[in-house]
């Protein structure tokens, strides 16, 4: 966790040598906090995704990880769209004039698809000094038999700073509104622009997401010990 000046530019040079966070490669423990945030966002033709449809759109805002609105968190990136190994930060206006910055590192990206459903999205792991331990996934859905478009946050953590236990309370409001937030941030991004043949109008429900151009499909398999996706390029 590092303090800031608003007027300071973040710099992720300090974040980007620092190893995990301790014991977060081991997996999430019995205690820790498991979340699964999820929205329909909206529906489209069947079959893959529609080209500039509601999964693109929301797929290219998460691998350039516009997933929070700004006015709560502001994410600080070397490049877009994300790629393994990336470090990202995000920038919590904490008091007047004051910031919190704290960072991750990206460990798997994927686009996916089977018979039932396409997927696209990536992960990250918390770095040391973060003041959660952890890991998260960013993923849009698409029924392929339905149009269904899903937005989903998905993760586990605890806390990873002694400030953070003794005020896990706080940190805990923060992290579920945080969550809800960004639901609310990718859906008003589906919504943006007009409806496109084959494309139904965005609702309270639904999201999806776009691989980055030229990146090659990667299959993805249900990690047991955390149950999220992985692809098996790792």
């Amino acid at each position: 966790m590092q303090w800031l000046w608003r007027s300071t530019d973040a710099d992720l040079g300090n974040w980007e040598h620092r190893p995990y966070s301790t014991g977060v490669e081991l997996g999430p423990r019995l205690n820790d906090k498991r979340d699964t945030h999820e929205r329909v966002i909206g529906t489209e033709s069947i079959g893959p995704p529609v080209a500039n449809g509601i999964a693109r759109r929301l797929a290219d805002a998460i691998l350039r990880f516009d997933v929070f609105p700004p006015r709560l968190l502001t994410s600080v990136l070397r490049r877009r769209p994300v790629a393994v190994g990336d470090v990202l930060g995000l920038r919590y206006p904490f008091l007047l004039g004051l910031d919190l910055l704290f960072a991750s590192r990206v460990i798997d990206c994927f686009e996916t698809q089977d018979d039932r459903e396409w997927r696209c999205g990536f992960s990250y792991r918390t770095l040391k000094g973060h003041p959660a331990c952890g890991e998260e996934t960013f993923v849009v859905e698409k029924d392929l038999a339905t149009g269904t478009v899903t937005a989903a946050l998905r993760s586990w953590s605890r806390p990873g700073l002694l400030i953070a236990r003794l005020a896990y309370p706080v940190m805990r409001m923060f992290q579920l509104r945080a969550a809800r937030a960004a639901l609310d941030h990718l859906q008003e991004i589906a919504g943006d622009g007009e409806n496109r043949e084959g494309e139904a109008p965005a609702e309270p429900a639904q999201a999806l997401l776009r691989g980055s151009a030229g990146a090659s499909p990667s299959r993805l398999r249900r990690d047991q010990r955390t149950g999220f996706l992985r692809s098996d390029r790792l």
